[in-house]
């Protein structure tokens, strides 16, 4: 329990470090760009709903493909539907839609980059671990 809970804090803590990345490449980029105060409670709702997800990592009996295209999905979805309810963009082209498609996939990408280390990193201790004993004990 106490892994997955230090799992989806370390995906909140880049999902929303990645969007305030964002913010701040856009606004440096564009004059019109301005960043309301309401950003600074929606931007970490919106970590924590799509951080949530990723506990489906943990259902191990349905196959990582399978948990890997549903997570997508979802956290797509979530993010792109709490744009329409928090007004966070609009839409005036086909351009548009795959800005914010190459977005939300930039920091689904990094945010399972960082998932993905962090696990690696701990089975290779894990295994160190169990290797060191294995040799203790003959």
């Amino acid at each position: 329990m106490k892994d997955m809970l230090y799992f989806v804090l370390r995906i909140f803590s880049t999902v929303t470090t990645c969007i305030v990345c964002i913010i701040g490449i856009l606004s440096a980029f564009s004059e019109s760009v301005t960043v309301p105060a309401a950003f600074l409670w929606q931007i970490p709702v919106v970590a924590a709903l799509t951080s949530l997800p990723s506990l489906l990592y943990y259902l191990y009996k349905i196959p990582l493909s399978v948990r890997f295209a549903l997570h997508y999905v979802i956290v797509f979805v979530t993010v792109f539907l709490s744009g329409f309810v928090f007004e966070w963009f609009t839409f005036n082209t086909v351009g548009d839609y795959l800005t914010l498609w190459i977005e939300i996939t930039s920091v689904y990408a990094v945010a399972f980059i960082v998932g993905y280390t962090s696990k690696k990193k701990q089975s290779e201790e894990l295994n160190r671990a169990l290797k060191s004993k294995k040799e203790i004990k003959q």
